[in-house]
């Protein structure tokens, strides 16, 4: 899952939402500005393999927060943010 490619944009997962995918970049390609949020009790972004943020010469972030989780990989659970 690639977003704001060459563009601006925000993905957010909250409320115990669930995001899951293989890979992916958060802000892709210059004049790229994305940000994502995963907040709230249970909201997960679950991906398998790599997360690029800023890629290629885009701006890119992540912010987690108030008990919301980003995992990769094998994990079995993923690590919540601390509120």
């Amino acid at each position: 899952m690639r977003f704001a490619v060459q563009s601006a944009g925000t993905l957010d997962v909250e409320a115990g939402g669930l995001v899951s995918n293989n890979s992916g970049s958060i802000g892709y390609k210059p004049g790229a500005s994305g940000e994502t949020l995963v907040t709230g009790e249970g909201s997960r972004w679950n991906m398998v393999s790599w997360l690029a943020v800023g890629d290629e010469g885009g701006n890119g972030t992540l912010n987690v927060q108030a008990g919301g989780g980003y995992c990769r990989g094998l994990q079995t659970t993923c690590p919540a943010a601390v509120s």
